[in-house]
């Protein structure tokens, strides 16, 4: 399954997320993200659940470096939204497979991207908080 389709099975998504931690082991070819994932809806608002993400068959997996305007700095998890990156313009820059899925999270405290491509998405745990 990509992340776009996980997304839709979570009741908000990947939207207003936090991550916690990633762990990326570039021989598996795996990412881990630890993340917190709002799962409120209108009688119970911000209620989160920590999960633990995994992609598989990751083909790139980088950071982009904070903008120095924003409190990058903090002592926190990092809140995040999930976007997609303009198949077209990737597709031909990163070439990459037809079973391969891109896509980014936007780090609002930073004002930048973590982006990624890989083969699969799947919450393979919940986390007690």
């Amino acid at each position: 399954m990509n992340i776009f389709e996980l997304e839709q099975t979570l009741p908000n998504g990947f939207h207003d997320s936090l991550i916690h931690n990633i762990e990326l082991d570039y021989k598996e070819k795996t990412a881990i993200l630890t993340m917190s994932i709002d799962e409120s809806d209108c009688s119970k608002p911000n209620k989160y659940k920590k999960i633990k993400l995994l992609l598989r068959g990751i083909q790139f997996f980088g950071i982009d470096l904070p903008d120095p305007g924003y409190p990058y700095l903090k002592d926190n998890a990092l809140w995040v939204d999930l976007s997609e990156i303009d198949k077209n313009e990737s597709q031909e820059l990163f070439n990459q497979p037809k079973n391969v899925f891109m896509g980014r999270f936007f780090v609002i405290d930073w004002n930048s991207f973590i982006n990624f491509a890989a083969e699969d998405a799947e919450i393979i745990s919940n986390i007690k908080a």
